[in-house]
């Protein structure tokens, strides 16, 4: 519905995708009538959001979406943000806001703060000042009261795993990806190491899978957990593959 009505408009009735330009087509819901599913697909596109926010790709439209005046035409015509809170409060990145007469002024923030990216969302507020200090307030509270931690992971879990009836005799372990994590301040000697460990691999084994996980835990729960993954596949040896491998080796004395 909203390509139908906005995005085919917008792009100037032109159905080709333009360069740079990514799209992504929802399914509607299968009801008979909208108001069965007021929500639409709300939870789908956070999701969608979520997921493509994690490539990075699009961090140089940060810049725009908290721009609170700018010129476009040579100077003729002011694109305006008239949401104060983007040019009185250093960080933020992003910020939607709304209001009605029923649920009140509300608001969406997102910022950067020591290190951390952050999202404020309030409801209900009596008026547009008070819906900014209180998101001021949990900005405030989460980088005073939280801050960023990088585990270290023991070097002893990323040595090579033994491998029964593979083409390679030792599996190289990589970790699955470099872990960022937000914890309370000041309870990082507090946290527990607990691991779990392949002690070998049977063949075939296959890139990305899992053969160590290593979990921080506080007051056991877990605070985060890095997966450990083999760094390729190997395969399963047959009777070709060893006599290959056995010329080598004669080869090789």
């Amino acid at each position: 519905t909203k390509y139908a009505h906005v995005t085919y408009f917008l792009n100037g009735g032109i159905e080709e995708a333009f360069d740079g330009e990514d799209r992504f087509k929802i399914p509607p819901k299968n009801v008979n009538t909208f108001d069965e599913a007021p929500e639409m697909s709300a939870i789908e596109l956070a999701q969608k959001f979520e997921e493509q926010a994690k490539l990075e790709k699009y961090d140089f439209l940060a810049p725009y979406l908290k721009t609170w005046l700018t010129t476009v035409r040579n100077g003729k015509a002011e694109l305006v943000n008239n949401n104060t809170l983007v040019r009185t409060y250093g960080g933020v990145s992003g910020m939607k806001a709304f209001s009605s007469d029923k649920i009140g002024s509300c608001g969406c923030v997102t910022a950067d703060k020591n290190g951390m990216k952050l999202c404020a969302v309030v409801f209900g507020c009596a008026d547009k000042q008070k819906r900014d200090n209180d998101i001021k307030k949990l900005f405030k509270a989460a980088s005073e009261e939280f801050q960023t931690f990088v585990p270290k992971v023991p070097e002893k879990l990323l040595e090579n795993i033994p491998v029964t009836g593979g083409e390679k005799l030792e599996c190289e372990l990589e970790l699955e990806t470099r872990p960022l994590v937000i914890i309370k301040r000041g309870i990082s000697p507090q946290l527990k190491e607990v691991s779990q460990t392949s002690e070998t691999l049977t063949a075939p084994v296959r890139k990305g899978q899992v053969c160590v996980q290593y979990t921080l835990e506080y007051n056991n729960s877990p605070v985060c957990t890095v997966n450990i993954v083999a760094k390729d596949n190997i395969e399963k040896m047959n009777w070709l593959m060893g006599v290959k491998k056995l010329i080598y080796n004669l080869l090789k004395l």
